[in-house]
Parts: C-alpha cells; structure tokens; sequence
C-alpha cells in the first residue's frame, strides 16, 4: 500500500458530473432526500440537508453502467471526516436493486452501487488485479488468493457499515463514515499477520490524492459457521434463567468455558499488540492525566444526562479514592482495541477471533490510534458479560430471584475470563483493582449516556452498575 499523508484536505472539488447524469446540485438533491433513511446515517433530515460534495470521482464505466465515489461532508463534523457513498448509474434499473435506488437524475437512475451484484463483481476484481481508478486505488494483500468469480451479498444487520459477502470466503466491509488517513483496523490487521486470534487480511481500497488519504474498505477472510460472542452469551444465560433450581455451573449452556478461552484470545492481542506497536509504563503524569480525563467525562455526561445526576457524587468520590490506589498499581500502555465487548468477538470452529479493531467511530482517528492500558478492553468485556445477563431482565419489573441468578452468571464469567487472561500473559487485572474499577466506572457512566439517547428503558442497566462501582456520596 502507498504512503498515506497527514496533510489537512483541499478544497472541495467535484468533477461536475458527466453526460446525461446531471451536474452536482442535482445529484447532491437525491443524495440528500435519501440519506436519513439510510440506517448508517447518524442523522435526520436536518443533518443530511448541510451535507456538501467534497469529491466526485469515477470509478468504473461498462456498457451497462456507470460507478462513481461521492465524499461528502457534513457541516457538523470535522473537516477530515467524510462520508462515503458508491452512485451506481443505469438506464434501467435491474430487480436485485430496485430496492437501493437514490433517484433519477438526467437521463438515468442513480441508485446505491453496493446492493448492485454486478458492480460488488468489479470491485472484487479491482482487489484481486491491484487496480486504480483516478484517486481510487485496490490493493491485496501479498498473499493473498482472490476468486474473482466469487458472487457478492450484502449483509442486512450492520447499522455503521455496509458489508459484502463474496461466497463464503471473503468479507469487504466499506467504511461509511471515513476519516482521512490510515483506518485502524486496516493498520493493525497488517501489523498482526502472523496473529490467529485476528480475522487473515485480503486487501484494502483506499481514496488516495496528493494531499488526502482514507480507507474506503477492507477485505478480510469471511469466518462461515461462526458464532458471535454476545449471541453465545446471551443464549446462555437464556438458558440458565428458564431452570429454577440449577446455579450458572450445573445448566447445559454455561459459558464459563467459553470465557476462559475468550480470555486467552484476548491476552494474545493485546501481547502482539504491544509488540507489534510498543509499550511503556505510564508515569505519575500519565496517572494524573487518565483520572482528569475519566472524571472530567463523567463530569460532562452527568451535567447534560438527567439519569447521571443522582449518581454523581458517588462518582467523584470514587475516582477520587481510586486514583490515590491506583498509585501502586502498575500502568501499562500501549495499542489496545479500544472498543471491545462481546459483540467484537466470533467463536470458530478453530478458537475466537477478535473482530474491529477501528475504535468507537465517533472519536477522531488520532484518539482511536492511541496508546492506553489494556484494563481498558478487560473493562469493556466486564461491562458486556453485565449487559449480557441483565438485558433479559430490563423490559419487565425487576424480579429478585432472576437477578440473583443473572448476576452469579456474570460473575462465574467474569471470574473464567479473568483467569484465561491472566493464563496466557501473565498479565492478571485483578491484581489491579484501582485502574480496573476506574476503567469498568467510564464504561459504565458512558453507556448511561448511550442509553439515554437510543435505549431509555435500558439505562437502569448501566445505572446499578455505578451503584455497584461507587461508593456514597
């Protein structure tokens, strides 16, 4: 892959559109209508309505259709974030897309290009012969073997992506909200070749002038058969609240197994992770830094989440006894994953592979790309074995003996994960319960927030997580 460049971007430009398919300002008014129906849109009509075309770039051109690249910018997000949309063009639209059409502009229909099986052909060829399209490059990785006549699906679950299925071997997720440089994940997956916990990567396209640089998408192997970790999860501790008298360890699901193994996989990625990009032990100012950021998070949800105010005041008591323990505990920095829970993980017929290694999207790249302690991804799975036992107990009122249950099943699990972790790197978070509890805090403050503005009726999770993690005020 060729360098990327850390230059600001030039000025938007466009190439006017061609022929009979408009010109910008007839184009950018079907992509705007369009847009906040589109589940990967973050935003309503409002937002999609200061939407601006940053670029216009041709990408393929057959007898049949025509492939073009839109960048657009948002007026609210920064300006090296874009966001990516693939036009494809006909006269007439076949069956298999008349589902993805964005409009009619000029004398042909544009519609979105990825739910097109003929453009998805292009674009696997394109990896597979390392090809460049004006800005647009296709690269694979040296060794890997692409079957070109593989067909392409789209899959329907993700909500931030668009991803495609070749056959049951190749996986290329497009970007669609994309910043400028280097993706993270597809950074790390390079690093980490030799990694069996990680997904094999197959490729990169990328949008490439001489002063901007972004993943469009990567190319991974496809894992068929494979099931995912907060599926797996979830199923048992279905499984452990329809028996009434049998605890986490006697029912036929229990997943403390899994857990333990799961922990293995996870001590692996962080261990290659810090050799593959470094590590050093944070000093008395790194220490000083984490709790001011932590509390001054906390302090800015809680002012603007009215279910975050009764709690605050166990909250700053606490970070305020934590970071004085804490003093003692050794802090370890170095690349982490940065955003993962039992969702980011997948259970092969060969072991667990840790998945999305891109952070939380919303954040900029350079803090994505950052260096923190690995308690900080121990913390993310300990929320997600929480969430996943009392997420089935959320929609009805709360039952005493199901919430016994539900959380002897976190803390079996807990406890396996830990023991695996500590297993494989001889790196043992519970002989760091300061830095743990602070991290496993953040999380939780955080999901409050996240809950309050998509899932109200779950907040209550996170909530007595504080509870559990505070002390009064």
């Amino acid at each position: 892959m060729s360098a990327h460049h850390n230059a600001p971007p030039t000025e938007p430009v466009s190439h006017g559109g061609t022929g009979s398919r408009g010109d910008d300002a007839a184009l950018m008014a079907q992509v705007i209508a369009w847009l906040p129906a589109q589940r990967w849109f973050p935003g309503q009509a409002q937002a999609a309505a200061s939407m601006t075309l940053f670029r216009r770039e041709p990408v393929f051109e057959t007898a049949e259709l025509g492939v073009e690249l839109l960048l657009l910018h948002a007026e609210s997000e920064p300006s090296d974030t874009m966001y990516q949309v693939l036009i494809g063009w006909r006269p007439d639209v076949p069956p298999h897309v008349q589902h993805a059409i964005i409009g009619t502009v000029g004398n042909e229909i544009c519609y979105d290009a990825l739910h097109d099986r003929d453009v998805t052909a292009l674009l696997l060829r394109a990896l597979a012969e390392d090809t460049r399209a004006g800005a647009v490059t296709a690269r694979h990785s040296p060794d890997a073997v692409i079957d070109v006549d593989l067909p392409g699906r789209v899959l329907t679950a993700e909500q931030s992506n668009t991803s495609v299925v070749y056959g049951d071997q190749i996986i290329v997720k497009f970007f669609r909200r994309i910043t400028e440089g280097t993706n993270p994940d597809a950074e790390v997956l390079a690093a980490l070749s030799h990694c069996a916990y990680i997904p094999t990567l197959v490729g990169e396209i990328r949008f490439e002038t001489g002063t901007h640089a972004s993943t469009l998408a990567l190319a991974t192997r496809y894992l068929p058969n494979s099931a995912d970790g907060w599926a797996m999860a979830t199923t048992s501790v279905r499984d452990l609240l329809a028996e009434g008298d049998l605890h986490a360890d006697e029912v036929g699901g229990d997943f403390a197994g899994e857990a333990t193994r799961l922990g293995r996989a996870v001590a692996q990625v962080h261990d290659d992770l810090a050799e593959a990009f470094g590590v050093r032990m944070g000093t008395a100012d790194d220490r000083a830094a984490l709790f001011g950021r932590l509390t001054a998070r906390a302090e800015r949800l809680g002012a603007s989440v009215p279910a975050l105010e009764p709690v605050m005041s166990r909250v700053r008591k606490t970070y305020g006894r934590l970071e004085p323990a804490a003093a003692g505990e050794p802090l370890e920095i170095q690349r982490i994953h940065g955003d993962l829970h039992l969702g980011q993980v997948l259970r092969t017929v060969d072991g667990w592979i840790v998945l999305d290694f891109e952070g939380e999207p919303s954040r900029p790249l350079a803090e994505r790309r950052q260096h923190h302690s690995r308690l900080r991804d121990v913390a993310g799975m300990m929320r997600s074995f929480h969430y996943a036992a009392f997420q089935m107990l959320a929609a009805g009122p709360l039952d005493g003996q199901r919430a016994y249950r539900a959380g002897e099943w976190v803390a079996r699990n807990r406890e396996a994960f830990l023991d695996g972790y500590a297993a494989s790197s001889g790196h043992d978070p519970r002989t760091c319960p300061a830095l743990s509890t602070a991290f496993e805090l953040d999380k939780a403050v955080y999901e409050v927030a996240y809950e309050h503005r998509h899932r109200p009726g779950w907040e209550q999770i996170p909530l007595a997580a504080i509870q559990e993690l505070t002390e009064p005020g």
